[in-house]
């Protein structure tokens, strides 16, 4: 039994196990983005908020005048701009209805709505200080690892940015991938293992396989599971791969399977298609080199 024998055979069996027993597996985003813009409490901001506000703490009205009380200097700078965070709640209508016997009766939905409120960046309040406090590890690249990234990269004229923030991923318009620095990264191997995903999804075009699709739909959750699955045969190949990256990892396709109502089918066709992806950047490393 071959290395991606052994890994396909490990990972498929953890997640149809999860998958039979209801088993909840919670995927963590391996970097920590210690900017990423959030409340001054410390929750961070999701969704569409995440692209509307900029890096930073952001403060409310009601905060900055609780903060007053207790220190007198603490004020919005003249020319401040405020910006406005999104989110939805619910309102509780009654519609009548008749049922199967014809009798009319009374149901209640609940409508989303879209609100808004107002925050400020920690830059325009005066007397208030930062929470945060950045991290950074320490690390000294993997030799194997770096080979193959920065190999294929190289062989394919593939653009890398590495760019502070919360933010990995590959753009096939311009042929490039995004990643976040490594220092960013608490475990060097799941460093490699975001490089390597994105670094499988530019083989896309290269062998053959289908379009990503949209996010959410099942062409683009097939895609990830394919991307996840030659990253973890990568780190295999260079013999990184931990016990805690693996979790993480099968916690990640275990999500994304979820999309395709868990028919683990297209785990085992997501698996061939890695195996081809992650043979032909080998390939092409081995060549270059």
């Amino acid at each position: 039994m071959n290395v991606y024998e052994i890994i396909t055979e490990r990972i498929c069996q953890s997640i149809e196990r999860a998958i039979k027993t209801g088993e909840p597996l919670p995927w963590q985003k391996p970097w920590v983005w210690a900017n990423a813009p959030r409340n001054y409490l410390g929750s961070e901001y999701k969704g569409v908020n995440a692209l509307l506000l900029e890096q930073g703490e952001y403060l409310t009205w009601t905060q900055i005048c609780d903060l007053k009380k207790h220190n007198p200097e603490v004020k919005l700078k003249k020319g401040c701009k405020k910006d406005m965070v999104v989110y939805f709640n619910f309102r509780e209508c009654e519609k009548e209805a008749t049922n199967e016997n014809g009798e009319k009766m009374i149901t209640k939905k609940n409508i989303p709505y879209l609100r808004y409120y107002s925050v400020y960046h920690i830059k325009y309040v005066e007397g208030v200080e930062s929470k945060v406090q950045e991290v950074k590890y320490e690390h000294k690249p993997i030799e194997s690892a770096k080979r193959i990234f920065e190999g294929y990269t190289a062989a394919e004229n593939i653009k890398v940015k590495h760019v502070k923030g919360g933010r990995a991923c590959y753009s096939p318009v311009s042929d490039t991938i995004t990643l976040p620095l490594m220092e960013q990264f608490e475990r060097l191997e799941e460093y490699y293992g975001t490089a390597f995903h994105e670094m499988a999804h530019s083989t896309m075009s290269r062998v053959g396989r289908n379009a990503g699709g949209h996010f959410g739909d099942s062409e683009y959750s097939k895609e990830e599971l394919v991307a996840e699955m030659s990253a973890n045969m990568l780190l295999a190949h260079c013999g990184i791969n931990t016990v805690l990256s693996e979790q993480n990892s099968i916690a990640y396709m275990r999500g994304w399977l979820k999309a395709l109502k868990d028919n683990t089918a297209w785990l085992v066709s997501a698996c061939g298609k890695a195996q081809k992806a992650t043979e032909y950047i080998l390939g092409t490393v081995k060549e270059k080199s």
